[in-house]
């Protein structure tokens, strides 16, 4: 049995710091969280947050905003506790910049992971 199942301290401080870094809460089921983790190691936390702003969990959702503003700066009219069609008009919000220009400020491009620190990129002008 993994750490998160256990009905003890440990396996509930785990489960809270999931809920913390993934804005998702799949309780102490070890089989959920590792279905989840499948398919979203291969996405970006911003994303994971994004998706946490849908979650049936206020708690959740106000952890999601909370980490989305704090990391991005951006603010979209998102607020953990407003109905929940405007939650999810303001999520849409976000969504739409992640795709239209969050992407390209916080995901690395594979050619910049070999690139050495000092060194200035190629200027192309």
């Amino acid at each position: 049995m993994g750490v998160i199942e256990r009905g003890d301290r440990s396996g509930e401080h785990a489960r809270k710091a999931l809920i913390s870094l993934t804005a998702q809460d799949f309780g102490p089921s070890e089989k959920k969280w590792r279905k989840w983790w499948e398919t979203a190691y291969r996405r970006h936390r911003i994303e994971w947050l994004i998706d946490g702003l849908g979650h049936k969990e206020d708690s959740v959702r106000e952890g999601a905003i909370n980490d989305l503003r704090r990391l991005t700066g951006e603010y979209f009219g998102y607020h953990h506790d407003l109905p929940k069609r405007e939650r999810e008009i303001a999520a849409e919000r976000w969504a739409n910049w992640w795709r239209d220009s969050g992407h390209h400020r916080f995901v690395i491009r594979e050619d910049e992971r070999h690139r050495p620190t000092a060194l200035l990129p190629i200027r192309r002008d």
